[in-house]
């Protein structure tokens, strides 16, 4: 019992982990505003 609740929390912690990398990866590609082009 005590292994289940070992590898149920190992894989939560993964599965969260995996999430928050995602997001940075996402969100550092991502630009933060549209900046304006100069008409020439």
């Amino acid at each position: 019992m005590v292994l289940l609740f070992l590898s149920a929390g190992w894989l939560g912690s993964l599965v969260v982990l995996a999430a928050g990398y995602a997001a940075i990866v996402f969100f550092a590609h991502r630009p933060l505003h549209n900046p304006r082009r100069p008409v020439p």
